[in-house]
């Protein structure tokens, strides 16, 4: 019987299903071979930095000529006659050497392949004819941003032309703020953190932000505040010139006392500010003067001693950023001390009388007065301190705490709301 050969149709049918064979398998192919190939430039790139390393201390040792400093980069070009490698050398590329010797970060063009060493791991960012960044310059809005919000910042890449413009953004303390894959940074916590943007073939740039946070979130009664309140004219006894954030001389010490004050005297001792009040409704801080009180004489004419009580606490303590301020009341000394208790640590014991801006309605001439003891009282005729209350806008920032003009620890800083 003669045998029959393929007909067309069985031929055609062969010559597609190999086609379709070849078309499945030589993307897989090629993968594995690229695959290889990345794996032996990795491990080419592991071996060069090995041998950089080894260099740095063999030559260390026997005082060689040729050492490498510590905390520099350097280009491979220079190295590459210095390192004895089994292996590929890389073509082009650049190291970078901490001050123990260790490199710490690299990018090396080995056999057409881009390899990025971080100091952990080896990462092959594409192929020697891509074209890769030559810079990176971050822009950012704002300098700042508040706990619990967030800052966008925008890497730029040079040139244009990039092949692969991804982006790797990084926290230097992430308990102070961290930042996202699109450069979306968001404030965590009270300090200065650096945040980094990194192309693939290792080109950087950093910027510093600063994370503040509202002072009213931060602050508890009884808390030091670094109210910067001027500095003292020594010949007029009054304030010379208003601080950043006061109009009197919070750190300025004066000798005189209290006790033996007299009318029209504005001896002092200032001695820095700390927190009466907080509300949170309203974002607002009170601060009460806490060193040895400001002087002032009473007469008889309680009506005017108020009203000038309150005047002077809003003359030399008003600036921008108080909302008000006014000498201490009955009120407000109440809520921290009464007639069987001492003054509270909030005011500080210094031993002090001082007036409140209120009248006594049960006696023709006394202004209420809190004595040395923390007891409230009332007199006239006499010359004692007096406490400013200042009450800061809403917008107050704090970047922290810090030690202040006049040396109390751990006062809370204030940043004004831009």
């Amino acid at each position: 019987m003669k045998k029959k050969g393929f007909t067309l149709i069985e031929l055609l049918a062969v010559i597609v299903i190999l086609a379709i064979i070849a078309l499945i398998a030589t993307p897989i192919v090629l993968n594995l071979i690229n695959k290889a190939r990345e794996g032996a430039a990795k491990a080419s790139a592991t071996s060069y930095i090995k041998a950089v390393e080894t260099y740095m201390i063999t030559s260390e040792l026997d005082g060689g000529s040729e050492k490498l400093e510590s905390g520099e980069s350097y280009d491979v070009a220079d190295l590459n006659d210095l390192v004895e490698l089994k292996g590929t050398m890389p073509d082009s590329g650049e190291i970078t050497i901490d001050d123990k010797r260790n490199v710490t970060s690299a990018s090396l063009v080995i056999s057409g392949y881009l390899v990025n060493y971080d100091g952990n791991d080896y990462t092959v960012a594409g192929r020697s004819n891509d074209v890769y960044a030559e810079s990176i310059e971050i822009t950012k809005p704002a300098d700042t941003v508040i706990k619990g919000e967030t800052l966008q910042l925008t890497a730029n890449i040079t040139p244009n032309s990039v092949t692969n413009n991804t982006i790797t953004w990084k926290s230097s303390d992430e308990k102070i703020a961290t930042v996202d894959s699109t450069g979306k940074v968001t404030g965590q916590g009270l300090g200065t953190v650096k945040i980094t943007a990194k192309s693939v073939n290792g080109k950087s740039a950093s910027v510093d932000i600063k994370v503040n946070d509202y002072l009213v979130n931060v602050v508890e009664k009884g808390d030091y505040v670094a109210y910067d309140a001027g500095e003292w004219d020594e010949a007029t006894e009054k304030p010379k010139t208003q601080g950043d954030f006061g109009g009197n001389a919070a750190n300025v010490n004066k000798g005189n006392s209290v006790s033996w004050c007299y009318k029209d005297s504005y001896t002092t001792s200032l001695k820095g500010w700390r927190v009466l009040e907080t509300n949170t409704s309203t974002k607002t801080v009170t601060l009460v003067h806490a060193g040895q009180p400001e002087c002032y004489y009473h007469g008889e004419n309680k009506s005017e001693s108020k009203t000038k009580l309150d005047e002077r606490a809003a003359n030399e303590y008003m600036n921008d950023y108080a909302e008000s301020a006014h000498a201490m009341t009955y009120e407000e000394a109440y809520a921290i001390t009464d007639s069987t208790s001492s003054t509270s640590e909030t005011l500080r014991k210094t031993g002090d009388y001082y007036w409140l801006a209120t009248a006594n309605s049960d006696s023709n001439y006394s202004l209420w007065n809190v004595g040395s003891d923390g007891y409230i009282d009332y007199n006239y005729n006499r010359s004692l301190g007096f406490r400013p209350v200042i009450e800061l806008k809403a917008n107050m920032l704090t970047s922290g705490q810090t030690t202040d003009k006049v040396g109390n620890k751990d006062a809370w800083t204030i940043v004004a709301q831009d």
